[in-house]
């Protein structure tokens, strides 16, 4: 799972939701807040939330540095047969709607899934 927290009000009212709602998840990708707006609250940010994951108990968890490493990190993380879900309603959803596109150009790869109306894929060898 990828996953840009969309405001800092958000991610602090259901911060404990956003600490457990992954935990199916194999691994999960933590860009930075999406602000849409809002001034930064302390304590409220990328960093919070993936320690927060880690002490609900996920392993694996990558901070997102910058947008333009989601497709290495996806290639390095993802195997053949697996899911990639990006969340968020920021510039998440551009980054999703390139990233089949950058797997390609670096070797990997996505297969759409058919019906699902947006860029979101299935990882193939």
């Amino acid at each position: 799972a990828v996953v840009q927290p969309h405001r800092y009000s958000r991610l602090r009212d259901l911060f404990e939701d956003f600490c457990t709602c992954f935990n199916d998840a194999d691994a999960v990708v933590v860009a930075p807040v999406y602000a849409a707006g809002e001034a930064p609250i302390e304590g409220i940010d990328r960093d919070s939330l993936i320690e927060g994951l880690k002490v609900h108990g996920h392993r694996k968890v990558i901070a997102l540095e910058a947008p333009e490493d989601l497709a290495r990190i996806t290639l390095d993380l993802a195997k053949s047969g697996d899911f990639v879900v990006c969340l968020g309603a920021g510039t998440i959803t551009a980054w999703a709607n390139a990233l089949p596109e950058q797997l390609q150009e670096l070797g990997g790869g996505l297969r759409e899934i058919p019906g699902g109306g947006g860029k979101s894929g299935e990882v193939s060898a």
